[in-house]
């Protein structure tokens, strides 16, 4: 409602400035989906927003920004994955197989894309809420630095995202010393935090790239 928005994000309320926006399904939809379910389309021309984002999200959010003069920032993270890319094929188990690893890097650029044509610009995000869970992601800190290195930051770059933050650990706090020691050998490249936004439990996160 429209006072509820009010009290969430104008001067009139809480003006809260942070806002995270699930890339496809998340915990809380009411259905289980993707932006590309055709298996092998390694190009991604059947990638489509649905009814979700474009009656739901991309208005939320434009209405969001217009309360609190454009001062929120939006960032995102994937629950799942479409399961074509999984190792195990036509399962929502398993990590993502190596051979789709830019194939998920170029579906990012999609999303943005596609949200950017719609009036939605992002401020970061965080390649996986909760990465180690089998039925998203399965990532392990090993296996999501290099993606990241290699495929995620490349692509972005080129793409002309390279501005947005690029997060880590999107997941518990107890979690995060793991994560920090196997992703920057003991060398945490900054942290930061943000208790109280959301972003996981205690709102620890580390930030990746540029300031």
């Amino acid at each position: 409602s429209c006072i509820r928005f009010r009290s969430f994000f104008s001067s009139e309320g809480q003006e809260f400035t942070f806002i995270r926006t699930p890339m496809a399904a998340s915990d809380f939809s009411v259905r289980h989906y993707v932006y590309d379910d055709v298996e092998g389309d390694v190009t991604l021309q059947n990638f489509s927003l649905v009814a979700e984002d474009l009656k739901f999200k991309i208005p939320y959010l434009k209405r969001a920004q217009e309360l609190s003069s454009g001062k929120i920032k939006i960032f995102t993270a994937p629950w799942n994955v479409p399961d074509w890319i999984k190792e195990k094929r036509g399962t929502t188990l398993g990590p993502i197989s190596e051979e789709f690893y830019q194939v998920w890097a170029d579906y990012f650029v999609r999303f943005f894309e596609a949200y950017s044509e719609e009036g939605v610009d992002f401020w970061g995000l965080t390649p996986e809420n909760e990465p180690q869970f089998l039925n998203r992601g399965g990532w392990t800190p090993e296996t999501m630095t290099p993606w990241v290195v290699n495929y995620l930051k490349p692509t972005l770059d080129r793409a002309g995202f390279g501005h947005l933050k690029l997060m880590i650990c999107d997941d518990q706090r107890t979690n995060v010393p793991n994560w920090s020691e196997n992703v920057s050998g003991g060398k945490t490249l900054r942290r930061r935090n943000v208790g109280g936004t959301g972003w996981g439990e205690g709102g620890t996160v580390f930030v990746v790239g540029k300031s």
